[in-house]
């Protein structure tokens, strides 16, 4: 049954990547949470898409040269959408608190943000984390950086692992050949517009195309089988599996 994955959580109402948005996922009964992390000033580990904070909050600059207080002095919303001044970018470790107090069973999957911003270290500081949590559910690695993806295979042999990428290129075969990670992600609008790729992503398996919003190509995932799905419109995407299923 192909998995549907929320994008950022679900946030239709409330700000991506942000504890309201994981609770309406979790509210939907979604397979599995996607979120994006990067590293402040301050060495804390939050959970945001960009690496300026600009779209998201009222606020202004990079965030890797603010510090955590300074990230959370500012309001969130979705691109160009109301502002909440109640709701704060979280942390990993608040995430990671919540979802122990909600006794999470589903999967996480974690966006490393290293494909444009190097932070060094950052791997075996979200394995170190997660560690103390003792997670007791499914936590998958991705990112569009092979570098990390490398590193993590290296530091827990034994984890779950994919490489995003726009489109399915020989090098990214090869790593997955290799063991370097065992699921790809790849572009929906690029899997969708060359045929021949979209027919080997088919035949590998453990494919996982991202930002599957529109109702067609989600209907043709679930219908081809796919591993799974990553949307920002989960609650279509899980009813419509429900109707083909």
């Amino acid at each position: 049954m192909t998995e549907v994955i929320a994008h950022r959580g679900f946030h239709n109402h409330v700000p991506e990547n942000t504890l309201p948005a994981f609770a309406s996922a979790l509210a939907t009964n979604a397979d599995a949470i996607e979120i994006d992390l990067h590293r402040t000033k301050d060495g804390h580990l939050v959970i945001i898409h960009d690496e300026i904070i600009d779209r998201t909050t009222n606020g202004h600059g990079f965030i890797k040269a603010l510090t955590l207080a300074q990230i959370q002095t500012y309001a969130t919303r979705n691109t160009n959408g109301p502002l909440f001044y109640d709701v704060q970018v979280p942390t990993f470790r608040d995430l990671l608190t919540y979802l122990a107090e909600k006794n999470f069973t589903r999967t996480l999957v974690i966006e490393v943000k290293t494909d444009k911003l190097n932070y060094p270290g950052i791997e075996q500081e979200i394995l170190d984390t997660l560690a103390e949590f003792d997670p007791q559910y499914s936590v998958i690695f991705q990112s569009f950086n092979l570098n990390t993806l490398h590193t993590f295979r290296e530091l827990a042999p034994t984890a779950e692992i994919a490489a995003l990428t726009f489109i399915i290129t020989p090098k990214v075969l090869m790593g997955r050949r290799r063991g370097d990670f065992d699921y790809i992600h790849p572009d929906i609008t690029k899997l969708k517009s060359i045929p021949l790729m979209y027919a080997l992503a088919k035949r590998i398996g453990h494919v996982r195309p991202w930002n599957v919003d529109q109702y067609a190509d989600q209907q043709r995932l679930i219908r081809d089988g796919f591993a799974g799905l990553i949307t920002n419109e989960v609650q279509k995407a899980l009813a419509l599996r429900d109707s083909i299923n």
